[in-house]
């Protein structure tokens, strides 16, 4: 039997917080494209055209950051929930449900320092 890779265990253990987290990603991922363009590659873009959604990168990033945020707190949520129940509990399972719960805060984080990097680029140059 094949071990999972690491991408495999990182999003596995990220809960149903993953959907909306990864699709936000690439909606950024696309946004700092579009603006890519939009700034150095369009000719009739004029500074109005340019500004619009910039903000948007900054913003949806940071939205994805709250939403890691609130995928770690259910999930320690329900990780205290099972402690509660269980009079004798592993430490390592214990342990192994908190390594859980932060790699959807890991995942929003590096979203936001995309997003603020690409943002913090791409707005001096409009």
């Amino acid at each position: 039997m094949e071990t999972p890779g690491f991408f495999q265990q990182f999003f596995g253990i990220m809960g149903p917080w993953k959907f909306p987290m990864i699709i936000l990603f690439f909606f950024v991922i696309a946004l700092i494209l579009f603006k890519v363009y939009d700034i150095y590659f369009n000719p009739k873009a004029d500074t109005n055209s340019k500004r619009r959604w910039l903000n948007a990168i900054l913003f949806w990033g940071s939205i994805n950051l709250a939403l890691g945020i609130l995928a770690q707190l259910t999930g320690m949520w329900q990780v205290f929930k099972i402690i509660e129940t269980v009079p004798d509990i592993s430490p390592v399972m214990v342990m192994s449900g908190f390594i859980g719960s932060f790699s959807s805060v890991i995942f929003g984080m590096i979203t936001l320092v995309i997003a603020a990097i690409s943002w913090f680029g791409l707005k001096s140059k409009v």
